[in-house]
């Protein structure tokens, strides 16, 4: 009976849970299986950019990224934390070191992130990678967050475009990332999306060069709106101006 109960314990309040960041166990709390400690890491955006979603100092302001743009197709892409600490880690190890079960975590934040901005999307759809990065990597970790997310939101998935242009972006500057992503993607065939509000999913926000190629794709389609969602962005060290 003793045996019995240890093991109904263990089930119901098991003591091997780990931070999927930390690895160190869950006996103090945490949130969406993630430490204390870790989370306290994770910068939330609190005042983004209007367009773009960007961390900023002050509200009713854009930066200086989004003013450069010479036309921006989504109508504002929000974003859960800054890109670095313990956010940074757990992007990395679900992008890159296999850890696709991750992305059930960060799909949770960015679920409250969706409804904390009221966005009323009819569908979801998202960034795809290519053929090459995909077979590399086993999976696409927009992919995973989408399906997720279409769980979570009770919103159809669509599978809506195909990468054509597999350069990577990375170590790339705001200009060049424009440059290398300018047609980089093409819309699959037989996707009707017309006068549809679609939600773009990404794990992190860069320069924004592939959410508004994507997005430009996507209203050309006949989309009515695009917004974008992603789990991370990277902080621009640039001056923000006023509206």
């Amino acid at each position: 009976m003793k045996n019995f109960l240890n093991k109904l314990s263990e089930i119901l309040f098991p003591s091997s849970l780990k931070c999927v960041i930390c690895k160190s166990e869950l006996n103090n709390g945490g949130y969406n299986s993630i430490c204390n400690k870790c989370i306290a890491e994770m910068q939330l955006i609190t005042i983004p950019c209007t367009t773009c979603g960007d961390n900023m100092q002050h509200e009713n302001i854009y930066c200086l990224n989004c003013k450069s743009r010479k036309e921006t197709y989504f109508a504002r892409n929000r974003s859960v934390f800054i890109y670095e600490n313990a956010a940074k880690n757990l992007v990395i190890s679900a992008k890159f070191n296999g850890e696709k079960y991750l992305a059930q975590t960060m799909s949770k934040f960015m679920k409250s992130c969706y409804l904390d901005n009221r966005y009323k999307c009819e569908l979801i759809t998202f960034v795809p990678s290519g053929l090459k990065r995909t077979k590399e990597r086993g999976f696409n970790l927009a992919k995973l967050l989408a399906d997720n997310l279409s769980m979570e939101l009770n919103l159809p998935l669509v599978d809506t475009m195909q990468r054509i242009n597999e350069t990577h972006q990375i170590n790339k500057d705001f200009k060049s990332r424009q440059e290398n992503i300018k047609d980089a993607f093409k819309l699959l065939e037989n996707v009707d999306i017309k006068n549809k509000i679609v939600l773009l999913v990404d794990d992190v926000y860069t320069t924004g060069a592939t959410m508004n190629e994507c997005s430009k794709v996507l209203k050309k389609a006949g989309a009515k709106e695009v917004f974008g969602l992603t789990f991370a962005h990277t902080q621009k060290k640039v001056i923000n101006e006023l509206n």
